[in-house]
């Protein structure tokens, strides 16, 4: 079964949506520029659906509601996507490694470490979120890595 994708007009309004809750993740963006390539579909397969693995959550149409696993099926294509690519030097690969660790940070509990950390002594705390810092970067690196392991021909 194919995956639904957001009209132009949803993923307009999930950019703005991802640019006011995830400033951080969106810094690279330059918003006319951004808007123009989802608009003509010129970003890589692989940047897509990370993009939409991390923001397919703030659309309101019931379309992508009834999908419950839609995030991760997005996540996967992402990653299968990106150990194919052919360019492994196009900086949206880092980029879309970004959207990919953001799925996994709000797909887990890990939103709650502040609620948790104001619970318990501030070296536990920052133990707590300095090791899901290293999780992070750690699967950062292995997207990279395993990005590079394809052979170019």
């Amino acid at each position: 079964m194919e995956l639904p994708v957001p009209s132009y007009s949803q993923l307009k309004s999930l950019t703005y949506s991802m640019i006011k809750a995830y400033y951080i993740n969106m810094m690279p963006i330059r918003i006319p520029d951004f808007l123009h390539r989802l608009k003509h579909n010129l970003f890589p397969k692989y940047f897509l659906y990370a993009y939409l693995s991390a923001c397919i959550d703030f659309i309101k149409d019931p379309k992508f509601k009834n999908y419950k696993d839609l995030r991760i099926r997005y996540s996967q294509l992402a990653i299968k996507e990106i150990k194919t690519a052919k360019d492994i030097h196009n900086p949206y690969i880092v980029w879309a490694a970004t959207f990919i660790v953001l799925f996994h940070y709000k797909s887990s509990r890990t939103e709650k470490y502040s609620e948790i950390s104001s619970n318990i002594p501030y070296f536990y705390s920052t133990i707590y979120i300095s090791i899901s810092i290293y999780n992070n970067l750690f699967f950062i690196s292995l997207i990279i890595r395993s990005a590079k392991s394809v052979s170019i021909d």
